[in-house]
């Protein structure tokens, strides 16, 4: 039950980061007289503008690759948590045990 509900949490924080990242870039620096993309306004753009609009897109790419990451390996991952949590167990108990 926690398995299931620890990996849901870690996926909607993902996508809410990068639905973050897409609202920082579409609306909040959101360009004036332009669409979706720039294009040839970009020139008029300020530089720390377009170094903010940037940033929020590097992130969005890096959270991204995060969540790909995550969903090919998160069997492999809650499977070696797992046995970790099952060898500390073990050696706690085996010390119990002996004393």
């Amino acid at each position: 039950m926690f398995k299931k509900i620890a990996d849901r949490f870690i996926i909607a924080f993902l996508i809410w980061d990068i639905l973050y990242c897409a609202y920082m870039l579409f609306v909040v620096y959101h360009f004036p007289g332009t669409k979706i993309a720039l294009l040839d306004s970009a020139i008029n753009i300020p530089s720390e503008y377009m170094v903010a609009r940037r940033l929020y897109a590097i992130q969005a790419y890096v959270i991204l690759m995060v969540l790909f990451v995550y969903l090919g390996m998160r069997k492999r991952i809650w499977d070696f948590g797992k046995q970790l949590v099952d060898s500390v167990y073990s050696e706690n108990t085996k010390d119990e045990i002996a004393t």
